[in-house]
């Protein structure tokens, strides 16, 4: 868990700074990965961490651009969500 919260931090901070613009794609991951992140330092259930993990996943899939860099470490965040036992 301890690396996935330093995962989710580091690019929260690193897409934060770039200062996006409300709704665009970098604006909604942030918040993906905010509510994960959230989800994930309070002691969640499976449920909940399985939902926020499900949530963050599908919108990278349907909403990115696969070619994209952000995209790919945005699924790496996934892989390691997956890896997770709570």
């Amino acid at each position: 868990m301890e690396m996935l919260l330093q995962m989710l931090g580091s690019l929260i901070e690193r897409i934060k700074a770039t200062r996006p613009t409300i709704e665009t794609v970098e604006w909604y991951l942030v918040n993906n990965l905010l509510q994960l992140k959230e989800v994930a330092e309070r002691s969640p259930t499976q449920h909940d961490f399985e939902n926020a993990k499900r949530v963050l996943s599908s919108f990278i899939i349907d909403s990115m651009d696969w070619d994209d860099p952000l995209f790919k470490e945005a699924t790496t965040i996934t892989e390691q969500a997956k890896r997770v036992n709570i």
